[in-house]
């Protein structure tokens, strides 16, 4: 993985690519599908993104979410960054009623998760508040926006300046 995050970092993602699909299968012969293997199905996942290939990405944020649920059982952190990654993609693809829905479910899960203000929470509440901004959905979007700055002022301490 430190070559492909090598390669993302220097935007060269057609050779992050081909260190990520290397990967793979070294994850999964010396751990079986696991989070190091979650990881590298999340990098592929992302760089196709990146290339534009969202049918691709599309298909391995699938399998990623259905390794991540068998894996895990009932809320999990990990699923619902998975879910939350789903939904990117499908935002990207224009899958607008699609992406919805996962970053709901997403933000859902993350809500039964994190009882205390978490920076993964605060994240989905400001991705949902972006989502319902973007489709003009100002009142929905609105203490969204102010649950997700007071989450990070209490998370980092610090007074965040808009």
């Amino acid at each position: 993985m430190d070559s492909t995050n090598f390669y993302q970092e220097k935007q060269d993602f057609q050779t992050a690519l081909i260190w990520a699909q290397k990967a793979l299968p070294q994850a999964e012969k010396e751990f079986g599908k696991d989070t190091n293997y979650l990881e590298s199905l999340t990098a592929i996942t992302v760089i196709f993104d990146y290339l534009g290939q969202l049918d691709s990405s599309i298909f391995y944020s699938d399998i990623c979410l259905k390794i991540s649920r068998t894996l895990f059982k009932g809320d999990n952190p990990v699923i619902a960054g998975c879910i939350h990654n789903l939904a990117e993609v499908n935002y990207h693809k224009g899958n607008y009623s699609e992406s919805e829905m996962l970053y709901k479910e997403a933000l859902a899960m993350r809500r039964r998760i994190f009882k205390i203000d978490n920076p993964d929470l605060a994240e989905s509440i400001y991705v949902m508040a972006n989502f319902l901004t973007r489709f003009n959905r100002y009142s929905e979007a609105e203490p969204l926006y102010k649950e997700a700055l007071d989450m990070s002022r209490s998370i980092y301490k610090t007074r965040i300046l808009i």
